[in-house]
């Protein structure tokens, strides 16, 4: 299939050769935002004011971190799929006692992180070339469990091109990976495009069941209120042998 290129607009910071990757500015709710897109959807973003570069934007990774408010003995955790780093800039920036090793399978996202996403400031502002708070592994998600003999308080997955999660994470030797990189009592949470019923919740049902192979406890949570329940949208599901109470 031809991908047409893309016609570069004057709020266009980078578009790739292809078209493919655009990086963006523009306003998000009356804020000044920078884009990563990926084909037509956002696959990450930032503030642009400084004092607000590190916080979060999608109520997708204010639902992830809905983890470390449950579960706040967590110190040591893995996040699968890079982009923008919006979720890691705000981890480390508000968790000080905390450290992250993020998994990206394109080493251009990191480039592309580092200059046009702040971060490289993040880097500067908290010392991560010397303390290993923040380590950056250019691999795939699924290669990199199933060659870790690291264990993880935490599991975060938002491995997605474009809206495509990575399925390799998804199936059931995926999830047997990601439970035997997790410590007894860890938590593995994903973000999941799909409805919560009716004829597009299938990716969601089956996420569900085949987690529930292999964790005691999975709920199942729309990340904004007031769609309808058979509206594809952002929801996290959450797994683990221990009742958190999400």
């Amino acid at each position: 299939m031809n991908i047409l290129p893309h016609r570069k607009s004057k709020s266009d910071l980078y578009v790739s050769s292809n078209g493919r990757l655009v990086v963006r500015d523009t306003d998000y709710f009356n804020e000044r935002v920078r884009v990563l897109l990926v084909g037509d959807t956002r696959e990450s973003a930032t503030f642009i004011a400084p004092e607000k570069r590190n916080d979060l934007i999608f109520e997708y990774t204010k639902g992830l971190n809905l983890v470390l408010e449950k579960v706040p003995h967590i110190q040591n955790t893995l996040m699968i799929g890079g982009a923008g780093f919006s979720y890691p800039k705000y981890y480390i920036s508000r968790y000080p006692e905390k450290r992250m090793d993020v998994v990206e399978v394109d080493a251009h996202m990191v480039d592309l992180a580092m200059r046009y996403f702040y971060l490289d400031e993040l880097f500067a502002e908290y010392d991560l070339h010397e303390n290993n708070r923040l380590r950056i592994i250019i691999s795939d998600g699924f290669d990199y469990l199933a060659a870790c003999a690291e264990e993880y308080d935490a599991i975060f997955n938002d491995a997605y091109i474009g809206n495509v999660p990575d399925k390799d994470l998804l199936s059931e030797n995926g999830v047997r990976q990601i439970k035997r990189c997790l410590k007894r009592n860890g938590v593995y949470a994903l973000n999941l495009i799909t409805a919560l019923e009716g004829a597009q919740a299938m990716r969601g049902i089956m996420a569900d069941a085949i987690l529930k192979n292999h964790f005691r406890h999975v709920t199942v949570f729309p990340c904004t209120s007031g769609r309808a329940r058979e509206e594809k949208q952002n929801c996290v599901i959450v797994a683990s042998d221990t009742d958190y109470g999400f």
